[in-house]
């Protein structure tokens, strides 16, 4: 998945979540938009994440050092500029 697919996958899920309450009775759409916001981080993302950091050749651990401040600089930015 590249860069693109994988920044517009994220935003379309997104705006879809921001949608989809709209279409049930104006009662439930709090309780609709928090249940797609909750599938949304929990499943969604993990899903998309894994299927790019798989394009990329990086693992789940390469990609948590990424956050360590300063020595995890080299892995952030594979993740980020590899097409």
């Amino acid at each position: 998945m590249t860069r693109t697919k994988y920044i517009l996958a994220l935003v379309g899920f997104s705006v879809l979540a921001g949608i989809v309450p709209n279409f049930f009775p104006d009662n439930r759409n709090e309780e609709v938009f928090q249940m797609a916001m909750v599938v949304l981080i929990v499943f969604v993302i993990p899903i998309l994440v894994t299927i790019r950091l798989r394009y990329i050749g990086q693992s789940w651990k390469d990609y948590l050092k990424g956050y360590i401040p300063f020595w995890g600089m080299k892995y952030r930015y594979k993740r980020f500029t590899e097409k």
